[in-house]
C-alpha cells in the first residue's frame, strides 16, 4: 500500500570530510475505537502498515493506538521532546478522526466528547501545537506530518 514511500536524508560530517546517516524518528499513531464518535475499521491497520513500512526504511518508530486525550497528548509531547535537537527526519503519521473548527485543526483522542464547537479546542488535540513544537529543529532538520484522517469534518 505505501511501497513509493522512499526516505533517505543525509548530511555531510563536517568532522570528517565525509556523509553520514540522519536519524530518522516516526510517531505512529492509530485511533479506532471512539467512545462517542462512529468507531473506525481501518485506521489501525492503515497505522500498522506504515509503522512496519518506516521500520523498513530505518525509522526508529512510536506507535501508539487507541490513544485517549491524556495519552495522545502525551505522545506527541514525548516525540516532539525526542527530536528536539536533531537534524534527522521527524515524521508524524495519524491516522483517525479529525475536525477543523474556524480554520483550526484538531486531532481526536478516543475519548472525545464532542457536543458542540467550543468542546473541539478542549476535547481534540490541536494541529498546530504539533507544527509548533516541529518548527523549532534545526535549519537541515526534516518534518513530515501525514495526517488520514477518516470521517474528517468542518464545524463552523
Amino acid at each position: 500500500m505505501y511501497d513509493s514511500i522512499t526516505a533517505r536524508t543525509w548530511i555531510p560530517d563536517k568532522t570528517r570530510g565525509q556523509i553520514a546517516a540522519v536519524e530518522h524518528q516516526a510517531l505512529v499513531i492509530g485511533n479506532a475505537a471512539y467512545k462517542s464518535q462512529t468507531p473506525l475499521v481501518n485506521t489501525l491497520n492503515d497505522a500498522r502498515d506504515m509503522a512496519a513500512k518506516l521500520e523498513g526504511l530505518g525509522f526508529e518508530v512510536t506507535e501508539v493506538e487507541n490513544a485517549r486525550r491524556r495519552a495522545l497528548a502525551r505522545a506527541f509531547n514525548n516525540f516532539i521532546r525526542k527530536v528536539q535537537g536533531s537534524s534527522g527526519t521527524a515524521l508524524v503519521y495519524y491516522s483517525g478522526h479529525g475536525l477543523q473548527v474556524n480554520g483550526q485543526n484538531y486531532l481526536l483522542p478516543v475519548d472525545a466528547r464532542i457536543s458542540d464547537e467550543l468542546a473541539v479546542s478542549y476535547e481534540g488535540v490541536a494541529v498546530n501545537k504539533v507544527f509548533g513544537g516541529l518548527g523549532n529543529r534545526g535549519d537541515q532538520a526534516v518534518n513530515l506530518v501525514i495526517m488520514r484522517e477518516r470521517g474528517c469534518s468542518a464545524l463552523n
